[in-house]
């Protein structure tokens, strides 16, 4: 059972969003639900930046397993474009639970990828601070292609100063198993429903980019979906131009765990 709050408003951007083919800086405000997962190291002026993460709520945001299996000490940052973590910033939230898919497990990385991360107080939402739309009515069948934001490293192999963005393609699961095998060298992925695919000539999902959201836009509604979460990426070159394959966590599929495990009202569109 899914409790759909009637004052639901999610998926609202405050900054423009613009056509784009193959990567640009994001704007203040053009993904308010994106959060910067990071850890206090042993030296606490020195916070360390792991993952991406998605707003789903005051009190909640999802992330990839593997980007909290490992970490204690967890915070996250809001409302930011910066790849340098400002230790002084208002919308700086200590993480108090990670809740990791119990199916989740390091060998099959790629399959339940996803946790659910909650925080010690709730969320003040702002314009540069709101949750991202979980799509219950939204399929994926017919979406041929995704919006990715993350601070992962770019075609230079540097992370970006500033938040990035590119537009990426939707491919079968096993188109994508078959071209993973050929990435690897190793074994290709099984065709399980939990997750989904993309692919890019160049900018794609890379390092650093882990937790972080793939959303489409509803033109008419004027909102953004969390379709995925990002997983695993795997790059090859084929005839001198590398060939970026993104693997992502398939959010519709586990909103039954997501509700399950969030005791706070989400918004599903």
């Amino acid at each position: 059972f899914i409790n759909i709050p009637s004052n639901c408003e999610c998926g609202i951007s405050s900054g423009r969003q613009g056509r784009i083919v193959g990567g640009h800086e994001a704007l203040l405000g053009e993904f308010p639900w994106l959060g910067h997962l990071f850890y206090v190291s042993e030296n606490p002026t020195y916070l360390r930046a792991i993952c991406g993460s998605s707003l789903i709520s005051d009190a909640y945001a999802l992330t990839a397993a593997h980007c909290v299996n490992k970490f204690g000490g967890l915070m996250a940052e809001f409302g930011s474009l910066y790849n340098n973590i400002n230790s002084a910033s208002q919308y700086i939230y200590k993480i108090r639970t990670v809740k990791m898919h119990p199916s989740y497990t390091e060998q099959d990385s790629y399959r339940n990828d996803i946790a659910l991360i909650g925080f010690e107080v709730k969320v003040t939402f702002s314009y540069y601070v709101r949750p991202i739309c979980l799509p219950v009515n939204v399929n994926i069948a017919p979406i041929e292609t995704v919006k990715v934001q993350g601070w992962g490293i770019n075609e230079q192999n540097q992370f970006p100063e500033r938040l990035m963005v590119v537009v990426t393609s939707i491919i079968s699961n096993s188109y994508c198993g078959y071209l993973y095998g050929i990435a690897r060298k190793t074994r290709v992925l099984d065709p399980y429903e939990s997750y989904f695919c993309t692919l890019n000539v160049g900018r794609g999902i890379r390092p650093g980019d882990s937790g972080s959201p793939a959303i489409v836009i509803d033109t008419v509604k004027f909102r953004s979906y969390l379709i995925g979460i990002c997983s695993e990426y795997a790059v090859y070159d084929i005839s001198g131009e590398l060939n970026n394959l993104g693997i992502y966590a398939l959010a519709s599929y586990h909103l039954a765990w997501i509700s399950q495990n969030h005791d706070s009202p989400i918004c599903y569109v």
